[in-house]
């Protein structure tokens, strides 16, 4: 597990260093600011941007957003992933389209550990973005609320 979590602490600092430029990332809570990269667009079906809470128990709860090169509706990007939940077994708890939005919320056995996802997901311009919250079954009691809350907050500027 614990090659699970170094693995997965590399990889959301690999992927954020090809986020796009959207300003700057302001934590006052935190005390700092840094700018993001700029790039020229959005690049396809690749994380561009992840973040972490505090690990408990071998993994971070985290959220990130990634991108995936996508030419059909939203209704039809919805029957596909919901055909992956059920073929993978996946538990789903929720799975809607809201306002032109996919949310689906649902639980997975990965290894040894059940983890929990909610995820919302927008098509614009022939890209899906993928905004999916993650912690194991446990810690949701703890973080859902706030995993929501980051999730829910995503909006395009332009």
């Amino acid at each position: 597990m614990k090659k699970v979590f170094a693995f997965l602490v590399f990889m959301g600092i690999f992927f954020t260093c090809y986020s796009q430029k959207i300003g700057n990332i302001n934590n006052p809570q935190m005390g700092f600011t840094m700018s993001m990269f700029n790039l020229s667009e959005v690049p396809a079906n690749q994380p561009i941007l992840y973040i972490f809470l505090p690990n408990s128990n071998n993994f971070s709860p985290n959220v990130n957003i990634v991108t995936q090169e996508y030419n059909d509706s939203i209704e039809k990007y919805k029957e596909i992933s919901d055909g992956q939940f059920k073929s993978q077994g996946m538990t789903v708890i929720s799975s809607i389209i809201e306002k032109g939005k996919f949310i689906s919320e649902y639980e997975a056995q990965n290894n040894d550990v059940m983890l929990h996802f909610y995820g919302i997901a927008y098509l614009k311009i022939d890209k899906i973005y993928l905004i999916t919250g993650t912690s194991t079954k446990e810690q949701w009691n703890q973080y859902g609320t706030e995993i929501k809350r980051v999730v829910n907050s995503f909006e395009f500027t332009k």
